[in-house]
């Protein structure tokens, strides 16, 4: 087929799809007085209940898009991600924390370094530029890696980009959705759950990439756990996973960094002041001295449950942090990260710092000396 015969194929292609469309003729150049037309398709797609204008420029492969299947895809609102209900489908660019992490490293050689693929590439699910991790028992699969092409020519045809560019993305298969909500709500949760998952067991530093109108992190310490790449069989709240990434990318503002990490912990008080409080109570009224006819032990129990001013929970807001931390750190794994760095563990063991306890002795940790930790933070 002609390039003509191409163009009239694509419009009828997506025409099937519902999807309006036009072409519009334009002037691009002049050559010894001669006007030279060029042809640009422009679709409307779907985003939530809004039109998004996709502008195919007269540069782009008709083949490509000819042979692709963009016409199954709608864009989902607040992402740079599309979503499929022919295809149960979805795909998200991902974003590094650091954006100079990207310069300069193609894919492929980023998923091997990130993915540790020594191994033959049979061994290792790397195929095509993409990972494929191992499935959920509903047989939910995910990968990352190169943007498929229908990814691709959609996105760089939303920016009227030069040419179609590929980008990291994360996709999820065999999702059977049917709405824009139902697919957003999936990415959200199985997308930030997985990607926070896989930040803790390599270091991935990966978000998805939010919608981006047509308008650093200092390395961690490693721990040498085995690398968890199963799919994630929790979900987090929506609220402090955006903390979190918030956090992972303000690593050169060391304040707005420490800021975004605490107001995880805030997030939390509520539910773990909670839990402290019903201990302290069951403890008082279990006292065999305890006498409701008392005003000091009835005081006792009021001043336990006393709601925090400003905030929905128990006790002051130290106390609520020192519950939040209590019942959350591992003594093990706090001993570990403190004595991998040795900045930090030189740190607590300067004379000239505040102490951990009277002892000094990092290594005695029982909780007494946690809790010197949380008094040297705050």
């Amino acid at each position: 087929m002609n390039e003509l015969e191409i163009i009239e194929s694509i419009v009828t292609k997506l025409k099937k799809a519902n999807i309006e469309v036009e072409i519009l003729e334009k002037d691009v150049s002049f050559v010894e007085d001669e006007i030279e037309i060029a042809k640009f398709i422009i679709a409307k797609f779907a985003k939530e209940r809004e039109i998004v204008n996709i502008t195919f420029l007269p540069a782009y492969s008709k083949e490509k898009i000819l042979n692709s299947n963009i016409e199954n895809y709608k864009f989902i609102k607040g992402y740079e991600a599309i979503w499929s209900s022919n295809k149960d489908t979805i795909e998200c660019e991902l974003n590094p924390v650091q954006r100079k992490a990207m310069i300069g490293i193609g894919f492929n050689f980023k998923l091997r370094r990130l993915f540790n693929t020594i191994k033959p590439i049979e061994e290792t699910g790397l195929i095509n530029d993409r990972y494929y991790f191992p499935p959920s028992n509903d047989g939910i699969k995910i990968s990352i890696g190169t943007s498929s092409v229908d990814f691709s020519i959609l996105t760089s045809s939303r920016y009227k980009e030069h040419r179609i560019k590929d980008r990291l993305t994360i996709q999820i298969e065999n999702v059977k959705i049917n709405t824009h909500d139902e697919a957003k709500d999936y990415l959200e949760k199985i997308g930030n759950s997985f990607l926070f998952k896989l930040d803790f067991s390599i270091n991935f530093g990966h978000y998805l990439a939010q919608d981006k109108e047509p308008k650093n992190r200092a390395s961690r310490v490693k721990i040498d756990y085995d690398i968890d790449i199963s799919f994630p069989m929790y979900e987090y709240d929506k609220e402090p996973i955006s903390f979190f990434w918030y956090a992972r990318s303000s690593g050169e503002l060391p304040l707005l960094q420490f800021l975004a990490f605490y107001q995880i912990l805030e997030f939390y008080f509520p539910v773990f002041s909670e839990n402290e409080a019903h201990y302290r109570i069951k403890n008082i009224l279990k006292n065999p001295g305890f006498n409701a006819n008392k005003d000091s032990d009835i005081a006792k129990v009021l001043s336990t449950v006393k709601i925090s001013k400003g905030q929905k929970g128990f006790g002051s807001e130290l106390e609520q942090l020192k519950a939040t931390v209590k019942s959350c750190i591992n003594d093990k794994e706090l001993k570990e990260f403190i004595e991998l760095d040795n900045e930090c563990k030189d740190y607590f063991l300067d004379k000239s710092s505040i102490s951990l306890s009277k002892k000094k002795d990092i290594n005695n940790y029982q909780r007494r000396h946690l809790n010197g930790c949380l008094r040297t933070y705050i």
